[in-house]
């Protein structure tokens, strides 16, 4: 195997600023690109999520008729992951009203937490 001295080699060309500025440049349209099919196949999964569960993909392409959420969505949903009240009547596309309406039916095992959180009761095994 012969010996090549690095310092005999030329690595690289003479570049001037322009052609590794538009290198750059090169590399950035390409992540933005993978940026943004990352950013469309993590959108239909989570459509593809909400089909699933639901049925239906709340939004405005089909929203649910208003005063529609039952207290049985109401607590799936927070079982799935907890939430704010106005973030769970816009998913549902039913007022705030609508949603703090079913948490304060005695019977609903959702609550609002500190900082107003949405979770379950636990139930107390006696």
């Amino acid at each position: 195997m012969n010996y090549v001295d690095p310092k005999k080699v030329n690595f690289m060309p003479n570049l001037d600023p322009k052609d590794v500025a538009d290198w750059f440049r090169e590399q950035a349209k390409r992540c933005v690109e993978q940026a943004n099919q990352f950013e469309e196949m993590a959108l239909a999964a989570e459509k593809a999520s909400l089909l699933l569960h639901w049925g239906t993909v709340p939004g405005p392409a089909t929203p649910l008729p208003p005063g529609a959420m039952t207290a049985e969505q109401l607590e799936a949903r927070i079982r799935r992951k907890s939430a704010r009240v106005k973030q769970i009547a816009s998913e549902f596309n039913v007022s705030t009203k609508t949603v703090k309406a079913l948490l304060s039916d005695p019977s609903s095992r959702v609550y609002e937490a500190e900082r107003g959180w949405l979770k379950i009761k636990q139930q107390v095994q006696a």
